[in-house]
């Protein structure tokens, strides 16, 4: 039996409870935790994992990659540590530097959101403070709709001096119980790529290569970065710290940093997210590389999906499963969304067959969807006739009268006492109409005019 093998069997039977697991994140970063449960039924066994930040995930035990020797956890994953020897106790330490820093964020817009109708495109603060707010909205929204996953939101921070930072926040509920989650979430990755966040169980070598390989960080660069962390703030001023927003103040302190054209070419004045690709549980720095190794194991190259992508990794997955396991019934907005994944991804003979397909079956919703507002359309345009008609029934003396009994309901029409119509419920309204037309016809066309 093999060593992977017994580890499955191992998950599978045995208490984890108390184990410590290592998540990483790719170019989100990575974080450490330790299961506090465990939950076990006739589809298998699930921990729940809770990470140093206070949040809590539960996953399928399945899903978690054990830590051996030659285990290379520089894949997106979950792996945990059965053995107690690959992750350490200590808590991995972020090093602050040296002085409070000093130049105040000068406003915050949000381009876009998933959550458009809390956070409208191009919504600009001017405080974290502000910007938090609508964060936890948004979380609080997902709270209250018992909503799984995260809401994406880009967002352009410019401080005091003219400096920038892009980014993306992906909010879930647990953001929630954070008091700053924008600035954390900012100040975070500025860290990691300023090499401050080494994993405990990474030699400073292993830590310098993931640095330089996924976001092309030297030492001159990691050393721009420090000083930027030195240099802006990441939360409000408190109020009794005002005095740090006098003007001479901030023009002394933005001297000391270069001017963004004086800058070396490998620090932006915007620092983006660098682009790396998701294969399953791989990350790499190009879609060759991801593409290489599909066809190398055999995996649909559709799966392929870049961090900047409008879907995510679980997204895409539902997607997959839908098209495979019956396409015929994607709804249009699943077969709309999988078709346009697949355009933005380069050209394959697979991916061809899949577009072409979905295709045909996004213009047979549509039809469909054209056909049903055409009778719609249509329905309407009758029941406007049946009502006009009706009132002029009305006009010349005609009375009607609904009636029923043990769940049967009818409605008679009548004049001068004799009643001339009688229509059951649940008639359609172009029956209706006709029938009220004859009527019409047989009683009143010789006394009066009328035109539908």
């Amino acid at each position: 039996m093999s060593i992977q093998t017994q580890s499955s069997i191992y998950l599978a039977t045995s208490n984890l409870i108390g184990l410590k697991v290592f998540g990483n994140w790719g170019s989100a970063g990575w974080d450490y935790g330790i299961i506090i449960n465990e939950y076990s039924d006739s589809y298998g066994k699930d921990i729940v994992i809770e990470w140093e930040n206070g949040d809590t995930k539960q996953i399928d035990v399945k899903e978690v990659i054990v830590i051996e020797q030659q285990t290379d956890i520089h894949n997106v994953g979950y792996y945990i540590d059965l053995t107690g020897e690959y992750l350490s106790n200590e808590t991995p330490v972020t090093e602050s530097t040296n002085t409070p820093v000093a130049i105040p964020v000068q406003s915050i817009t949000f381009k876009w959101s998933e959550a458009s109708h809390i956070i409208a495109d191009n919504t600009t603060v001017s405080t974290f403070t502000e910007t938090n707010s609508l964060i936890h909205s948004v979380a609080s929204d997902m709270y209250r709709h018992n909503e799984e996953g995260y809401t994406k939101t880009s967002f352009t921070i410019t401080w005091a001096d003219g400096y920038t930072h892009e980014g993306r926040i992906d909010i879930t509920p647990s953001l929630i119980n954070k008091y700053n989650p924008i600035g954390e979430h900012v100040k975070n990755f500025y860290e990691s790529i300023a090499g401050l966040r080494k994993p405990s169980h990474w030699s400073e070598e292993q830590y310098k290569g993931y640095l330089l390989s996924v976001y092309k960080m030297d030492e001159a660069k990691t050393e721009e970065v420090k000083t930027m962390l030195n240099t802006y703030l990441f939360e409000d001023i408190a109020p009794s710290d005002q005095t740090c927003q006098d003007n001479d103040i901030i023009r002394e302190l933005a001297a000391n940093i270069p001017a963004p054209s004086e800058r070396s070419s490998g620090a932006s004045e915007t620092v983006p997210e660098p682009e790396v690709f998701f294969l399953y549980s791989g990350t790499f720095p190009s879609y060759s590389d991801a593409y290489n190794h599909a066809i190398q194991n055999n995996i649909t190259t559709s799966m392929i999906l870049s961090n900047k992508a409008n879907i995510s990794y679980h997204q895409l997955m539902d997607l997959e499963s839908a098209y495979t396991t019956n396409k015929r019934n994607m709804s249009l907005q699943d077969a709309t969304a999988y078709y346009n994944h697949l355009v933005t991804i380069p050209y394959s003979s697979d991916s061809e067959e899949r577009i072409n397909a979905l295709n045909r079956l996004i213009e047979r919703h549509s039809n469909k969807q054209s056909a049903a507002d055409k009778r719609e359309a249509e329905t309407i345009e009758l029941i406007h006739k049946f009502e006009s008609l009706q009132t002029k029934l009305y006009s010349l003396g005609v009375t009607k009268k609904d009636l029923g009994d043990c769940g049967s309901y009818y409605t008679k029409y009548f004049y001068n006492g004799e009643c001339i119509y009688t229509y059951f419920s649940g008639s359609h309204v172009s029956k209706l109409y006709s029938d009220l037309l004859t009527v019409y016809d047989k009683y009143f066309k010789s006394e009066s005019s009328y035109s539908a």
